[in-house]
This record gives structure tokens, sequence and C-alpha cells, in this order.
């Protein structure tokens, strides 16, 4: 279950321009179609609290959009479908439409239900904790897990 942690819009600056909405949506749609919702704010949760803060300070949402979501970055095919609009099934247009009503919540309350700045599968977490740490993607000694959602795992800053 989520924790409500609630971020100072104000200060924070978070609150995505309406022009970009769309992108983002489309982005947690490539990486998350067919999930639960729950999953689906965890994604949106890690690119909002990139904003701003440690390596990625001084990039701009298009930037950290690319950075953080593979999907947005390889532009997959629920990336592009839900971009168009022109999606190959309903299925695949009904589950855009709750990935809005999933995320929409998040961006009009301020309230960014986890806190977490990077998602993977536990999987690929498992397989990073085996790697020599000179060869691993991220230094996990910088990192902590902070949730599970489904087969994911949400990791944040020390």
């Amino acid at each position: 279950m989520p924790t409500d942690t609630t971020v100072n819009t104000a200060e924070a600056n978070y609150l995505l321009p309406k022009d970009f909405l769309l992108n983002f949506y489309a982005a947690i749609q490539g990486e998350a179609e067919g999930q639960d919702k729950e999953l689906k704010k965890l994604f949106a949760s890690a690119y909002l609290n990139r904003i701003g803060k440690k390596e990625w300070a001084d990039s701009d949402l298009n930037t950290l959009l690319v950075n953080t979501f593979d999907a947005a970055k390889l532009q997959n095919n629920p990336y592009r479908w839900a971009l168009s609009g022109n999606f190959p099934n309903k299925i695949s247009e009904d589950d855009f439409k709750e990935t809005i009503a999933a995320i929409a919540p998040i961006i009009k309350s301020g309230k960014i239900p986890y806190d977490v700045e990077f998602v993977m599968t536990k999987k690929r977490y498992k397989q990073i904790k085996k790697m020599s740490k000179s060869k691993r993607p991220l230094n996990l000694d910088l990192l902590k897990p902070t949730v599970e959602v489904g087969d994911f795992i949400g990791l944040k800053y020390k």
C-alpha cells in the first residue's frame, strides 16, 4: 500500500504543465501497459521524485522523461499508441484511460504516493546485487529499497 508523501508543490515546483501531461501519461503507459494501477503509480512517483533533485536537478522535463523511462527513450508501441491516440484495440485504449485515471489525481493533489527514485523488477535488482561493484549500472550502496509492488521494487537514495 502506498504511503502518502505530501510534497510542497510551490517549493518542489513539480506540477506538470498541461501540454506535457500526454507525454507523461504515455511514458507511464509504455512502462506499465496492462499492469495494475499501483505499479503505474510507482513509475509516476519515481519520475516526480526526481524533478529538481540529485543528478536530475538540471534536466528539463522532456530530458528527464527520456532518461527515466525506457518506453519514452525507445518509443515502444504502447508509448506511441498513447501519444497518437491510435490504439490497436479497445483493451489498450481502455488501459490507457485507466493509466490517466490512476495518475491524474497525483498531479492534481500534489501527493506522491511512493517514496522512490528508481523502479526495477525484483529479478533485475537481484542480478545487479550479484554483479561486482565495478560492473553495476547503479551503486546499490547508495540506495535502499522502499517498497515492492508485484514483481517490482522501488528504491531511493539513502
